[in-house]
């Protein structure tokens, strides 16, 4: 059974969309307020570029609740990934 929890939230200038994964890392991405939900997207990243790049290199400690994520090659996939995309 799937509990509730937040998964977007808007105002009239945007839409947030937001994904906490089990480790606590938490991934946001901002967008028009007519935009459809983003969660999908949020996990794919999650899985196919955090996951390999980040969690295994240990460059962010999982369990630090206040770090943030500064790799360069990270951000470059997720840029081009998101670019791919009609936000």
């Amino acid at each position: 059974k799937q509990k509730d929890y937040l998964k977007s939230f808007s105002t009239s200038q945007y839409k947030v969309h937001y994904n906490e994964f089990m480790n606590g890392l938490k991934f946001v991405i901002i967008s028009i307020p007519t935009k459809v939900e983003y969660n999908a997207l949020l996990k794919d990243l999650f899985k196919k570029y955090y996951v390999p790049l980040i969690s295994f290199k240990l460059s962010v400690d999982p369990y630090d609740k206040n770090a943030v994520i500064s790799n360069k090659l990270f951000d470059e996939l997720v840029i081009s990934y998101l670019s791919k995309i009609n936000f």
